[in-house]
């Protein structure tokens, strides 16, 4: 191991990190070129297989953007252009008759498996966005949904975080589909939860349950008095048990099985004011 001085002494000397740590460069730097997009190929030996059906592809092409499509990468090859990453946004352009070009970085290529290579380190070198940056991204380009689902965050005394505690929501995906799903739905029970969980974790298990169990029993629902007052007397520790239970007996997760979960804790013990619901 190198140490400090040893570094300092190193960098009097002009040796660069590059000469010290025998960093490496995979490949020769590409050149920049508009493409017709019909010339652009994929070779299935290496790339992801996607349909020209797929949902991505058509949101894409529907709400094109240039700026969201960048650069695509592409091997030169015997003549020919294969796409090494850029693949759903081509085919979104085949789509489009008023897009006829693609911005374009060329690479010489010798053959697939300089490609496969490639394609690998293109998107494994590649941090996904998580679902907190996105939900940032969201609030600040106006999106309805993200910013319903932040009031509702604040309306309970929270703040949507990456993380789990007493004092955040977390699962933000999945309530700003929710949202947009049922909007009046998720209002409605939200204050509920955020009773149930007060001082404690907010689970997206109990937010899923609840939401389903909400949309089947109108015009009942669980923020009416009498169901708010039986399931925060339940408690967040005995609806959470019950939906691991539930899990545990259908032998798979889902919605579907959260909801009868948070039923079977509800009407444990009643003879009246069940929760009667068919959840096949």
């Amino acid at each position: 191991m190198i140490g400090t001085f040893e570094l300092n002494e190193l960098a009097a000397k002009n040796v660069d990190k590059i000469s010290l740590y025998k960093w490496t460069v995979a490949d020769k730097r590409g050149r920049y070129a508009d493409i017709s997009k019909t010339s652009l190929s994929v070779d299935e030996a290496y790339q992801r297989e996607v349909k020209s059906t797929d949902l991505k592809i058509a949101k894409i092409a529907s709400e094109w953007s240039w700026i969201a499509c960048g650069i695509i990468t592409v091997a030169h090859r015997d003549g020919a252009y294969f796409v090494v990453d850029g693949q759903h946004r081509v085919m979104a352009a085949m789509k489009r008759s008023d897009i006829t070009t693609l911005p374009c970085m060329i690479f010489e290529s010798d053959g697939v498996k300089d490609e496969a290579n490639a394609f690998l380190r293109a998107n494994r070198n590649r941090k996904p966005m998580t679902s907190q940056q996105a939900f940032k991204a969201m609030i600040e380009s106006g999106d309805r949904n993200a910013i319903i689902a932040n009031e509702l965050a604040k309306s309970i005394g929270r703040e949507v975080a990456a993380w789990s505690s007493p004092t955040t929501v977390s699962g933000i995906g999945s309530i700003i589909k929710s949202i947009a799903v049922d909007e009046m739905a998720i209002r409605r029970i939200f204050p509920v939860i955020g009773e149930i969980c007060k001082g404690n974790t907010m689970f997206v298990d109990l937010i899923l349950g609840m939401f389903l169990i909400e949309r089947r029993i109108a015009p009942q629902s669980l923020s009416s008095p009498v169901m708010r007052k039986r399931l925060v007397s339940i408690g967040l520790d005995n609806l959470m048990d019950a939906i691991a239970k539930s899990r545990a007996y259908h032998g798979v997760g889902g919605d579907r099985v959260r909801a009868i979960g948070i039923i079977n804790a509800y009407n444990h013990g009643l003879r009246s004011n069940r929760i009667d619901l068919d959840m096949g």
